[in-house]
């Protein structure tokens, strides 16, 4: 259960049900937080950044206590959570040794620099943290 997101939860409870379920995301979201009991705090690399779960960027709670304004979401399986709250920079790559960041290199350092002078950076990491997406940007 811990190398699994909620993303791939619901997309297995839409293939078993066979209706789409995209309308309930949120609620799906919110009870797998609940029941995975996921409550571990975001680590704080450095005063305007902090590294965490996917469990962590659903945690609105969380990320507004630590004041946080820029998400850099560098996974495919991890959905944004709070777009109509934070500004988002998406590298769309899957979780994988493979995964070929470095074309990236570029475009998140210019998000993380710009996010520095709003407030703190939150980038999640998947549960298996194959490819490290977020601490090798950094």
């Amino acid at each position: 259960m811990d190398s699994v997101t909620s993303k791939e939860i619901r997309q297995a409870l839409e293939l078993r049900l066979g209706c789409p379920l995209q309308q309930y995301r949120d609620f799906i979201d919110n009870q797998m937080l609940l029941l995975m009991a996921q409550q571990d705090r975001a680590s704080r690399i450095f005063p305007h950044l902090y590294l965490g779960s996917e469990w962590n960027a659903a945690n609105l709670e969380e990320l507004q206590k630590n004041r946080v304004s820029h998400i850099l979401n560098m996974a495919r399986e991890i959905d944004n959570f709070f777009p109509e709250r934070f500004t988002y920079y998406n590298v769309r790559v899957w979780d994988e040794e493979s995964a070929q960041l470095l074309p990236h290199w570029k475009e998140t350092h210019r998000f993380i620099e710009d996010a520095r002078s709003s407030g703190p950076l939150y980038a999640p990491t998947t549960a298996s943290c194959a490819s490290y997406g977020p601490t090798r940007a950094f």
